[in-house]
């Protein structure tokens, strides 16, 4: 290659922007997933993570990154005037609100490590929460009993409630032109009984869901934890979040066990409640989120997914 043509190479645009935001780049192993990037103030003379910088030039991820900035608006200043035990509101320094806007971004205090859940496929002895510590079970516990303190009615008109009715009415789409993992009978049960259950679903008390509620989006620090990613913030039944919980954390046993255990300290399960949402979410991981990869994961969602139609499996699991 000639000077000429090295010099002339097009700057990547997130450095370019970095550039323009006095940041630089610091390389980071928690850059796995693309579009989070870690980095420092353009002077500092330390090579250490001082902020995390999401962005995105796509379309569809734009509009994930919009509603979190909706979040970051609206909710966030409501929620950082309340007095919480443990939760923390992740701290935004700067972000992009142009519509024009060819890059969506914001720029968050990067506030460490979150617990070691993994999604990366070759690191398997750490699958599904193996090197999670059993002492993380009450501090999340104690997460979700902040968010239950929050009056509902009194949030922005944009935090919907979960809508299993909508779900329903796009059975059909979402399993358009995917592989048939679970046999047909068995995903016509499940929908009936998501249709049966519909009305003690929405009979709920409803709590407020940040969205992607799970260890890889908690950060523990002192003694608070920040909850990250609010892009797909709304409200739905505890029994929601704790079975995301008990689903994704498929690898370790005694976790999902204390997780119950201390759930059932703070909040009164309802097993038909908790039935429909480990239906509606083990439908969603197979189908939407692990369609085409990490087999062993959508695997023992299937296995949720189909131990979860026989009511008495899900009051085994409760006990």
């Amino acid at each position: 290659m000639s000077q000429k043509n090295a010099t002339s190479e097009p700057v990547f645009p997130v450095e370019q922007l970095l550039k323009k935001l006095s940041l630089r780049h610091v390389r980071d192993a928690r850059e796995k997933r693309g579009k989070v990037i870690f980095c420092t103030d353009k002077d500092s003379d330390v090579d250490e993570a001082k902020y995390c910088f999401k962005y995105s030039f796509e379309e569809q991820y734009r509009d994930r990154l919009k509603k979190e900035v909706r979040a970051i608006k609206f909710l966030f200043p409501a929620l950082e005037q309340l007095s919480f035990y443990t939760l923390q509101i992740p701290e935004v320094i700067r972000y992009s609100d142009s519509p024009g806007d060819k890059v969506k971004w914001i720029l968050f205090r990067d506030h460490g490590p979150a617990f070691p859940w993994s999604e990366n496929i070759r690191e398997n002895r750490i699958w599904g929460g193996k090197a999670m510590d059993l002492s993380s079970v009450p501090r999340i516990m104690s997460v979700l009993t902040d968010l239950e303190s929050l009056d509902t009615k009194n949030l922005p008109s944009f935090v919907k409630k979960r809508n299993l009715k909508e779900w329903l009415a796009k059975f059909e789409k979402r399993l358009r032109g995917k592989s048939s993992f679970i046999d047909r009978p068995e995903l016509d049960q499940a929908k009936v009984i998501v249709e049966k259950n519909l009305d003690l679903f929405n009979e709920c008390d409803f709590i407020l869901n940040p969205g992607d509620f799970y260890p890889r989006n908690l950060v523990p620090l002192n003694n608070k934890i920040v909850s990250l990613d609010w892009e797909s913030v709304h409200t739905e039944p505890a029994e929601g979040m704790i079975a995301y919980l008990l689903m994704l954390m498929w690898n370790n046993q005694p976790w999902q066990h204390s997780l119950i255990k201390e759930a059932q300290r703070h909040f009164r399960l309802d097993p038909r409640v908790f039935q429909t949402i480990l239906l509606v979410k083990a439908f969603t991981l197979v189908y939407e989120v692990w369609p085409r990869c990490w087999e062993e994961a959508r695997e023992t969602q299937i296995n949720y997914l189909r131990q979860s139609l026989d009511l008495e499996v899900v009051k085994a699991i409760l006990r």
